[in-house]
């Protein structure tokens, strides 16, 4: 019985500890998944569908489109027109430049993208891009004072890329811009400084629903804008001039400031209310601009 016992427990000991020792020597148990390395390209992220149609108008203009830009020129008020801002480049020079902004580019299809999915300005903003602009492109060759241009004869909308890169409002600028850009394409045949200021009025009316998300830019432009359209001796007129041609970028920053003293004035006489710009009105005969408030 003894032999037979021990016998038995050596049998055992085969069975349950060195086969399957032997066994995960030869068979090693494969690592979690989880520590496993993954060498599999993580899938592209799906695009909204006013994403994709945006990348779209985003794309490299081919150099038939290039050429094109400075044959079909027309909205030639500024400062030498779209078609020479083009021209200052060839077309390897402007393709250089695009490969060399993608991330500016991605930065502002992200910002643009961020626009559309907005409930009150999206709807609109997507419809005016679908319609009425052809193509998007970012340069750093507009002047200072200049945000954007559209070519009105291909609906080629040019981006300020210094704006983009360094102005701190530059989201509103961006909204801005495209939205008076398309109004312009809307009306391609008015020109001039008095067109233009109703352009503007049209662009600003547009984006009134987003007035509290930029409380500050849009009071700035409404009462520069008002200002404009008014009949008010050496200030009206020079005022409908640069906001068309931006010859001299000093004026409407100077409107902008005397807005936020005089709001500041009304802060300081009434604590703990905030006061918004509501409109002006013009004495002709005092020559006094009075601002109401709201």
């Amino acid at each position: 019985m003894q032999k037979r016992a021990i016998l038995f427990s050596f049998v055992l000991l085969v069975l349950t500890v060195i086969l399957p020792v032997n066994f995960l020597k030869e068979h090693p148990t494969p690592a979690p998944a989880e520590q496993q390395p993954n060498t599999l390209a993580q899938p592209p992220r799906p695009l909204s569908s006013e994403e994709a149609a945006l990348r779209e108008k985003f794309a490299l203009l081919t150099e038939d489109e290039f050429a094109r830009q400075a044959i079909a020129e027309i909205f030639s008020e500024y400062a030498g027109g779209i078609g020479r801002v083009l021209s200052l480049d060839t077309y390897e020079g402007f393709t250089t430049y695009y490969e060399q902004a993608l991330p500016l580019r991605e930065k502002t299809i992200a910002m643009i993208s961020t626009f559309l999915q907005d409930q009150q300005i999206g709807p609109v903003l997507n419809d005016l891009i679908a319609r009425y602009i052809e193509r998007l492109a970012i340069t750093d060759e507009l002047p200072d004072g200049m945000i954007a241009v559209v070519n009105t004869g291909t609906g080629l909308v040019l981006l300020n890329a210094r704006v983009i890169e360094e102005r701190e409002n530059r989201e509103w600028l961006v909204l801005y811009s495209l939205i008076h850009e398309a109004v312009h394409m809307m009306h391609p045949d008015e020109t001039g400084p008095e067109a233009h200021a109703r352009i503007h009025d049209e662009t600003l009316k547009m984006l009134e629903p987003i007035r509290r998300q930029y409380p500050d830019d849009y009071d700035e432009h409404r009462f520069i804008i008002d200002l404009a359209l008014a009949d008010i001796p050496e200030v009206s007129r020079p005022l409908r001039t640069n906001l068309e041609n931006g010859a001299n970028s000093e004026i409407p920053p100077y409107y902008a400031r005397r807005l936020h003293e005089l709001r500041d004035e009304m802060q300081q006489e009434n604590p703990g209310q905030l006061f918004r710009y509501a409109e002006m009105s013009y004495d002709p005969e005092t020559h006094e601009i009075d601002v109401s408030w709201k």
